[in-house]
């Protein structure tokens, strides 16, 4: 995987040795306030990850720290397009659906540790996942989000009128809107 423009970034394939900086960085990302234990991968559902698709596993290094991480999977153009949850495409995150020749690459997730966001982390594996994709042949790229912002809504609004809200850049939502 080539170097980001972020001096220092690099951007590679995950591996074994990765295991506990992944799960140490997922605590700093997602613990406590908005996700829960169950946003932060096991050692157990990193396994399944680097087994069913190995190439869809990224992580992102900053003068050899690991900064951030990506997972993701393919599966067919019909159900990556079609309406569904994060939780039943990706079979609650152990990618146990991935089908090796989808035509749609998936997002499944990423994170950046909170110290380096908005320095590019983000981007820059955006960017690696998006050109494995093409490489892959796959059609098309999708992702889920989670709208973290709408709770502080969720009283005034729909969560499909809070996502056309930032779609618009009316609202800011500190993950959809990076992803649009």
């Amino acid at each position: 995987m080539p170097s980001s423009p972020l001096t220092g970034l690099t951007i590679r394939h995950r591996c074994l040795e990765d295991i506990p900086a992944i799960q140490a960085l997922m605590k700093r990302v997602y613990l406590p306030p908005l996700h829960g234990p169950e946003a932060v991968w096991t050692e157990a559902g990193l396994l399944r990850h680097l087994a069913r698709f190995p190439e869809g596993q990224l992580v992102a290094e900053l003068d050899g720290h690991l900064v951030g991480t990506s997972t993701c999977m393919r599966v067919s153009l019909e159900k990556a397009l079609a309406p569904h949850t994060w939780a039943a495409l990706t079979a609650r995150g152990t990618l146990a659906t991935h089908e090796p020749l989808g035509e749609a690459f998936y997002g499944v997730n990423i994170a950046v540790d909170p110290t380096c966001q908005g320095q590019g982390v983000g981007r820059a594996l955006y960017e690696a996942r998006i050109a494995l994709a093409r490489r892959l042949g796959c059609r098309c790229f999708v992702a889920g989000a989670r709208i973290p912002g709408y709770h502080r809504l969720a009283h005034a609004m729909e969560p499909e009128t809070y996502v056309a809200e930032v779609a618009a850049g009316r609202l800011f939502d500190p993950t959809l809107s990076k992803q649009i």
